[in-house]
């Protein structure tokens, strides 16, 4: 918390009159940086399939440039309880954000009309957070990591796919 409130030019007394503890500070600093991510969103891209694959681009940028950061995100969401806060902000609205782009998909026609929605935003979760977790333990490199989350979305979402949606995913 000292180096926090040095780093920001206020007095440490500050800090814990706007944040009870460091967890709080954690939290409030996390959800600034996914609020941020999520204006990629509202991109100029008229495709789900664009518009996921912009938004991962976007995540993947984020830790390849402050790595500490996101490999502290990481072990707090693996060391997280169920219940815990930053499991709801990193694993549940990741899920609920990944399952909206699946529908949107299906409608456009990329991915399968029967296909299990919300099988299919697990597994996208469970792509990022297992190749993150492959990243923190030494697994995969930082320079190797966007190729890696992009590939494992991608493979994803291929198992799925449509023709059509198939061609799309390989541009």
């Amino acid at each position: 918390m000292r180096d926090v409130a040095l780093e920001a030019g206020v007095a440490h007394a500050t800090l814990y009159n706007q944040f009870e503890t460091k967890d709080g500070l954690v939290l409030a600093a996390l959800r600034d940086n996914l609020e941020r991510l999520a204006a990629h969103r509202v991109s100029g891209r008229q495709d789900a399939i664009g518009r996921y694959f912009e938004l991962l681009g976007a995540v993947t940028e984020e830790v390849v440039q402050r790595p500490r950061y996101a490999e502290a995100m990481t072990q707090l969401m693996f060391n997280a309880a169920p219940s815990d806060e930053v499991t709801n902000l990193l694993v549940a609205q990741r899920i609920a954000l990944d399952r909206a782009s699946v529908r949107q998909m299906i409608v456009e026609g990329v991915l399968l009309p029967d296909t299990n929605v919300d099988m299919a935003a697990r597994r996208l979760t469970g792509a990022f957070w297992s190749i993150m977790l492959l990243w923190t333990k030494g697994f995969v490199a930082l320079h190797d990591l966007p190729g890696e989350l992009h590939g494992g979305h991608r493979a994803v979402l291929e198992a799925l796919a449509t023709g059509a949606g198939r061609v799309r995913l390989r541009v």
